[in-house]
């Protein structure tokens, strides 16, 4: 895939950031950089970018997608409160164990849900 102004913006949104973003988060960020750029190129960006490996796609909720750098295997917390999707380290060790007999784990994906910390307050 050529290297596009577009493509550019869209990654440095990934650079530095800690948590999972909502594709809508990311085209409101890039549509700072780039005020005539089309909601479709971005959706259609992010199709590609993961396509590629570069990012992950994760749905928080039926509707909202979220997107981070693909990194090392690790698991999310979500705010049922106020949505926000949150890195959890490590993994839980043993989960192949909760498999029916002759089954074979090949991935998994863990998701927490509850109140952040600022919600819980």
């Amino acid at each position: 895939m050529r290297n596009t102004k577009q493509r550019e913006v869209i990654l440095e949104i990934f650079q530095g950031l800690k948590e999972p973003i909502s594709a809508p988060e990311i085209v409101e960020r890039a549509q700072q950089k780039i005020p005539q750029l089309n909601k479709t190129t971005v959706y259609r960006t992010l199709d590609r970018l993961e396509g590629e490996g570069i990012i992950e796609k994760m749905l928080v909720s039926p509707n909202i997608l979220h997107y981070e750098l693909k990194t090392e295997h690790h698991h999310h917390f979500v705010c049922k409160k106020c949505e926000g999707v949150f890195c959890i380290d490590g993994c839980a060790a043993g989960i192949a164990k909760l498999l029916p007999k002759g089954f074979i784990l090949e991935a998994h994906d863990i998701t927490l849900h509850g109140l952040c910390d600022k919600c819980a307050r």
